[in-house]
């Protein structure tokens, strides 16, 4: 902006400020929702690599499927970590449940395993059934 045109939006500018200083901030909105637990973050950094791999071994392109994102709704939703309990997460539904969701969710559920079946093979992960207790 040029100095001139700056001088003349001076006052506009200061009443806007002036107004978001002077507006309350809703902080009822905030405290209803649950701040997420660490462990979200672990898991889904846990499980992400696994979408890789059974959408590699699909020849489906992983983003086309979920992304990190996605992986961590699954487990909020499974795990009530905040998420509505209502909306089925995007991994869950259709053609992506069937893909991907369904071993996620079972991993989730302790029915499967990962385990890492060749650490020099270019898809080292397995995916096992877990022998019920």
């Amino acid at each position: 902006m040029q100095r001139n045109d700056l001088k003349r939006k001076v006052n506009d500018l200061v009443a806007c400020v002036q107004r978001g200083a002077e507006t309350p901030v809703e902080r009822s909105q905030r405290s209803s929702q649950r701040e997420p637990p660490s462990q979200l973050n672990l898991l889904g950094q846990f499980l992400t690599p696994a979408l890789t791999t059974i959408c590699r071994r699909a020849e489906v392109a992983a983003s086309m499927v979920g992304t990190a994102t996605d992986v961590r709704d699954l487990i909020a939703y499974r795990f009530d970590f905040g998420s509505a309990p209502d909306e089925m997460p995007l991994l869950l539904r259709g053609w992506r449940a069937e893909l991907v969701g369904n071993l996620l969710d079972d991993l989730l559920a302790g029915k499967k395993s990962i385990r890492i079946r060749n650490p020099r093979h270019e898809d080292p992960l397995a995916f096992d059934d877990v022998a019920p207790a």
